[in-house]
Parts: structure tokens; sequence; C-alpha cells
């Protein structure tokens, strides 16, 4: 079907403990633009990401994204939201800063 070289890739179906840190520096290279094509431009978090690998829900670009697709997020009980959400410091809160005042920003769960 295709003449290009084989490339090896690794599928993440678990934790992802068994994969090696990432080497960008994503945060640092991630600069805001102006999203005017009117396309979906989406990203897929998960609830649990925020330990072994430290990405918490701070990190998410979401300045460049239009939909965040977050797997995982406990959504039953405590006030409103998941007592077990509330003890990962301050992920819920940073989800909500990340939508505030952008109409047009989607997290679907």
């Amino acid at each position: 079907c295709t003449a290009s070289d084989a490339t090896e890739i690794v599928v993440a179906d678990t934790d992802g403990s068994h994969l090696a840190p990432l080497k960008e520096p994503l945060l640092e290279k991630n600069k805001p633009y102006k999203q005017n094509s009117g396309k979906v431009v989406g990203s897929y978090f998960v609830e649990w990401g925020v330990y072994g690998r430290n990405f918490t829900v701070d990190k998410i670009p979401a300045q460049n994204l239009t939909h965040l697709l977050y797997g995982f997020i406990p959504i039953c009980g405590g006030n409103g939201i998941n007592d077990s959400l509330k003890e990962i410091e301050g992920s819920f809160q940073a989800l909500q800063r990340s939508c505030q005042g952008r109409e047009d920003f989607k997290v679907s769960i």
C-alpha cells in the first residue's frame, strides 16, 4: 500500500507508566495563535494524567483549542463534582479557568 519506511509506534492502552517521559518542553513551545479556520481543534486529556506523568490541567493549551475531550473524569458525588477530583490540587479549578469567558469552548466528558 505504501513505499514509505516503516515507523515503530507505541500504543498506550493503560496508564502510560511504560512510556518514556515526553522530551519536548511542550508548554514552552506551544504559542497562542488566532484560530480563524472554523475547524475543530481538540485534545484528549485523561484525569489520571496528573499522576506519574505530572501533566496537570493547567498545562493544557486551552487557548489554542475549541474542544477538550476529558476522559475518566469522576463526575458523581461531592458538591457538584466528585471528591476525588477535588483531591488533585487545582485540577478542577484550572479547568474552570481555562473555559472562563470562552463561549465557544467545549468540554466533552
